[in-house]
């Protein structure tokens, strides 16, 4: 089945580009981007670049901590270990970005 494809898809996969980073890629900068728009209210080029390298090298940095297999005993084929380091990194991200961002808002001094 799907979970089978899947498993073996996040064990043994070369970096590269194919459909289900492309289009896990897509979705998760689809849904970054339309965070950028709520939370950082600047323009739409910033937003638009901001949600999609977000998207991209939360993914990214996922996929590689996976390969890292340090979770192995608790998640043999390492779906929740993307899961959950996306989510993670995603939100490390959004905390450097936001700081950036409002930082230099800031008057300070």
């Amino acid at each position: 089945g799907i979970n089978i494809w899947i498993s073996d898809y996040a064990s043994n996969r070369v970096f590269g580009i194919d459909s289900l980073l492309l289009s896990a890629g897509v979705f998760f900068s689809i849904v970054n981007t339309l965070a950028a728009f709520i939370v950082l209210k600047k323009g739409s080029l910033f937003n638009f670049i901001c949600g999609i390298c977000i998207g991209y090298f939360a993914l990214f940095l996922a996929f590689k901590i996976a390969d890292q297999r340090w979770f192995e005993n608790y998640d043999a084929y390492n779906i929740m270990t993307v899961i959950f380091g996306n989510a993670l990194i995603s939100v490390l991200l959004w905390e450097i970005l936001l700081q950036v961002v409002y930082k230099k808002d800031k008057n300070v001094g």
